[in-house]
């Protein structure tokens, strides 16, 4: 019976603590605006490919569609407007599947959506939405110009937002609009025992992906309260990665 007991109590700590330990289902609700996007009349191109990149095609991987979301508390984003993807973004699925999710998005905005493409070269449709998204990431493009994504657990239309998206924009000032942020700082890993552990969730109950040395470089991507999900970089290598980080070990950059 008391072996039972042990076993039992064993389970259960897999079950409490061991969800924790897995930082894949971290996720975080938010509200906005989310924008269905086209361009070249929403073809589908071979060229559009995953793992994205973001150093060709204004961070978009070549598709002529994608989703823009702008958050309503656009301050747990770091004021950046998203990238967002119905589905994994590391080359499990196809572009052409990509593609195909995107535009189902697409027509439960406007059922009429490839009406719409076929009559205009380029053009948008907006819906006021939820969206569960995992931890924002961030990829550069060229002249220093970075992009934010994060990818969609669910979504689900709601009757308004407080976000209000410009109007008569041109394509260029569409396009522009996932720039990341002139707002996004630079930091520097730092603590005093000379490395700071970089955890798949925001506490010390996750487990360390990696424990980094002083001094290598952190971008904050997503505000998590006292942690802070972040890439990470050096200077000296091309060793980079995603992950939450105390705030205490930040250092901001003069």
């Amino acid at each position: 019976m008391k072996k039972i007991l042990v076993l039992i109590m064993f389970i259960i700590t897999c079950i409490s603590f061991g969800k924790n330990d897995d930082g894949d289902n971290i996720t975080m609700e938010a509200k906005g605006m989310l924008r269905f996007i086209w361009n070249d009349h929403g073809k589908y191109s071979k060229s559009s490919k995953f793992p994205i990149t973001g150093f060709e095609n204004n961070g978009t991987a070549g598709f002529a569609i994608y989703l823009e979301f702008t958050p309503e508390d656009k301050g747990k984003f770091m004021n950046n407007v998203l990238i967002v993807w119905p589905g994994n973004t590391d080359g499990r699925i196809s572009g052409r599947e990509m593609y195909n999710r995107i535009l189902n998005v697409g027509k439960e905005i406007s059922p009429d959506i490839e009406s719409k493409m076929k009559k205009n070269e380029w053009g948008y449709v907006t819906q006021p939405v939820k969206l569960t998204l995992k931890p924002v990431k961030i990829y550069a493009g060229c002249c220093a110009v970075d992009y934010f994504y994060a990818e969609i657990v669910k979504h689900e239309k709601i009757s308004s937002t407080t976000v209000k998206i410009p109007k008569n924009m041109d394509f260029g000032e569409s396009l522009n609009r996932v720039i990341g942020s002139e707002d996004n700082k630079a930091y520097t890993i730092y603590s005093k025992e000379g490395y700071t552990n970089i955890r798949k969730g925001p506490s010390k109950q996750y487990d360390i992906i990696k424990k980094i040395p002083n001094d290598y470089y952190a971008t904050i991507t997503q505000d998590f309260g006292e942690w802070k999900y972040i890439m990470y970089y050096s200077d000296t290598d091309e060793e980079s990665g995603d992950g939450f980080v105390h705030k205490s070990q930040l250092r901001l950059m003069e």
